[in-house]
């Protein structure tokens, strides 16, 4: 406190007399300044309450506030709130004056935190997932991003609904975060049919967090579909359910197909600057008019950014660079930009996927320009953030999620196991997708009903040979489209394939096998080398083919099936028909480890029989060739051999086998020329101790051709209990007047 003397004379009489009059003045006190602010750890968009009331003077009044929000905005009220448009540090300057002028100043420093994105597009798929090959994420991986998601982001899209991302939306609601579900719509009508009714089921279940339905992405963009089929599709869902249904498109298609735009409640507005060249000095921009022009093209509608977003790595298109550094500037700019001008949108994406590494093409779809499509995520594929973004995300979210990679094993099969039985059965094992060869010359159809030989369905393949190769094929896979990405099963128990196959007309050839992919620098393999059937000729009727595996190393078969065929085979093409194909390990029983071909008859000089004979044999070193003369050496113009036990056994020895746990007999055949005539038949035989099976079952007169082929005498529902006769060859002279040599191999009881 400051002390002034005065003086003051008084006169009294002819003295003066001085008095020291002492007065004390007090100066004016500054302000005292108090203010918060609310919440503590504020972020972008979020209103943020700034209260100086508490702040007073002690000697006087405050009668100016002006606060500086560090971002060119300020205010004049004691309680003021306000709004940051973008993340990062801010000085938050208070200033007051009382009214006695006496100024008090006080700076504070605040950090504005991220906001979650307002959407995000969700691909699944970890490390060793893969859609194509139909490794889909465990409900497990999808909960435990869900979670992590509800912290990043207020809504997602997703790009397919079938397999184990229809539970996406189920978790979604658990979590309180919305979710737009997509079907993922191609050429494959079959497939499409599934992701719709994903969709309608998803609808079906009333659920909060489901806030619209999208058919399709880019559809039109691929030329998958043409528009009236893909509003075919929206209209469907959209007569079915109560929410908004949309598509997604880039903005350069929407520009161009106003009747699509119409057909819709929600547009779905790609704009990728990338694949456009645009520069990232310009990418916002772009974007932002992009999204306007659609905007302004269907007033009334609402567009929503359905994908954007800039790689992180890869090769440069013309001057967009992909770096970590330009992604970052894209996501902190188009984030301002969209809260500014309120854009909703999905950011494109939020894990980076190694499945997509392929090459992608630009959307003009003439420039082929090398692989970024792995690396569009804010985080890595294993969960970690990419460190140029950490401070544009939410804090809880900064230290990212962690996604080991998937690690598929072997899986052990258990007989029989099945390759095909019926379109869409859960037994199915694997998968027609490792087309080969000319692949435009093939067509095939799993849900074909042209009379199967069992079941709704069989499998319809058409061969058109006019490829540059000559030759085409299709191996049935596992998993999906695995040429040694991933490991395939352990059926080392199984000794054969079946399957049962038909041509169309007759006359059709191809070769089937078993395994034998290997690629080289894969990290797997068909464990055995191809086991092959061989070239086969079909007749028009259903037959049953086995191909042998027993001895095969059968530890790891991911080439469960494979058919085969050529132009020099099929000239003309063809259609043939496929059905129940699957392993199997039943017993076996050598016809002649049973009986012996002791049983000649009719005119036996006109037979020669040479078991031991190496004329092109079907397997092993050797096979049987009988050849008839049709001289009638005893006169009877018709010949034949019984395999029989004991040997030369006419029903006079009460010896026999008991086959009762035989279904079925399989041998192969073939002429020497083609057009060969010959019955074969098992049982028959009489006398005092004759065969169980009476009358003998008979194939009926059967014309070879000069190529291997299998024939099966089924025998189930028969008496086996007492079998001499085991097998049968008989023919005649009218069948072949100049007689004949016929071939048989691996006879075998099953």
């Amino acid at each position: 406190m400051a002390r002034k003397r005065r003086l003051i004379p008084i006169l009294v009489g002819l003295s003066v007399i001085v008095i020291v009059i002492l007065f004390v003045f007090r100066e004016n006190q500054p302000p005292i300044l108090s203010f918060s602010y609310f919440p503590e750890n504020p972020q972008v968009g979020e209103e943020i309450s700034f209260d100086a009331s508490e702040s007073h003077d002690p000697d006087g009044e405050i009668i100016t506030w002006q606060w500086t929000f560090g971002d060119g905005n300020t205010s004049s009220d004691i309680v003021v709130k306000h709004i940051y448009a973008s993340p990062g540090d801010y000085e938050i300057t208070l200033k007051v004056e009382d009214n006695k002028e006496e100024v008090s100043q006080e700076t504070i420093r605040i950090r504005v935190l991220p906001a979650k994105l307002r959407g995000l597009c969700y691909g699944p798929f970890r490390d060793g997932e893969n859609p194509n090959c139909g490794i889909f994420p465990t409900e497990g991986e999808l909960q435990a991003d869900v979670d992590f998601l509800q912290s990043l982001t207020y809504s997602i899209r997703t790009y397919g609904i079938t397999e184990s991302l229809k539970e996406i939306p189920q978790l979604c609601q658990e979590a309180g975060l919305d979710c737009y579900p997509g079907a993922s719509i191609s050429k494959d009508s079959k497939q499409n049919e599934k992701e719709i009714q994903g969709l309608l089921e998803v609808s079906s279940q009333n659920l909060s967090s489901v806030k619209g339905l999208i058919v399709g992405n880019e559809v039109l963009l691929r030329g998958d579909l043409t528009e009236d089929e893909l509003i075919h599709y929206i209209e469907r869902v959209k007569a079915r359910v109560n929410v908004s249904v949309g598509t997604a498109e880039p903005w350069s298609v929407w520009l161009s197909h106003p009747e699509l735009a119409q057909s819709v409640d929600l547009i779905l507005v790609h704009v990728h600057p990338y694949w456009e060249g645009i520069s990232i000095s310009d990418a916002v921009n772009y974007v932002s008019e992009k999204w306007q022009g659609v905007k302004e093209a269907y007033p009334g509608k609402t567009v929503v950014i359905g994908e954007t977003g800039w790689p992180s790595e890869g090769d440069p298109n013309g001057p967009a660079i992909p770096n970590e550094e330009n992604q970052r500037e894209f996501l902190s700019e188009f984030c301002t930009a969209a809260q500014e001008n309120r854009i909703e949108y999905f950011y494109f994406d939020v894990f980076d996927e190694r499945w997509k590494e392929e090459a992608e093409a630009i959307e003009s779809g003439q420039v082929c320009i090398g692989s970024v499509g792995s690396h569009w995520g804010l985080y890595y594929s294993d969960g970690s953030i990419k460190p140029r973004l950490r401070d544009l995300v939410p804090l809880e979210t900064q230290s990212g999620v962690e996604r080991p990679p998937r690690v598929l094993s072997v899986i052990s099969a258990s007989l029989p196991w099945i390759v095909y039985t019926d379109c869409d059965s859960p037994q199915n094992h694997f998968y027609p997708t490792g087309w080969m060869g000319d692949l435009e010359d093939i067509a095939i159809d799993t849900q074909c009903n042209e009379i199967p030989y069992s079941g709704e369905s069989c499998v319809k393949i058409s061969y058109s040979p006019e490829g540059p190769n000559g030759w085409a094929g299709i191996y049935w896979q596992y998993p999906l489209n695995n040429w040694g990405d991933y490991p395939g099963y352990n059926i080392s128990e199984a000794t054969r394939l079946t399957f049962w196959a038909r041509g169309q007309k007759g006359g059709e050839s191809a070769e089937f096998k078993v395994g034998g992919i290997k690629k080289e620098g894969k990290p797997y393999h068909d464990s055995a080398d191809p086991v092959s059937l061989g070239v086969i000729e079909f007749t028009n009727q259903w037959k049953e083919y086995s191909i042998d595996l027993k001895g095969q190393d059968l530890s790891m078969v991911i080439g469960g099936f494979c058919w085969v065929t050529n132009a020099h085979q099929n000239p003309q093409g063809y259609v043939i028909y496929v059905d129940e194909i699957q392993f199997e390990s039943k017993e076996v029983k050598p016809v002649s480890d049973l009986f012996f071909p002791s049983g000649w008859m009719g005119d036996w000089g006109d037979i020669e029989f040479d078991d031991g004979c190496t004329d092109n044999p079907y397997s092993g070193p050797t096979c049987i060739g009988i050849t008839y003369s049709a001289t009638q050496s005893q006169g009877k113009g018709w010949a034949g051999i019984y395999w029989q036990y004991p040997e030369v056994n006419w029903g006079d020895n009460p010896d026999g086998r008991d086959l009762t746990d035989v279904t079925k007999l399989i041998f192969w055949a073939r002429g020497k020329k083609g057009g060969e005539e010959a019955e074969f038949k098992v049982g028959g035989i009489t006398g005092k101790y004759p065969d169980s099976i009476q009358p003998a079952v008979s194939t009926g007169v059967i014309v070879l051709s000069g190529k291997w082929q299998q024939f099966t005498i089924d025998l189930a529902g028969k008496d086996l209990s007492h079998v001499i006769g085991g097998l049968c060859w008989v023919t005649n002279k009218n069948q072949n007047p100049s007689g004949c040599t016929i071939y048989l191999d691996d006879m075998m009881f099953e």
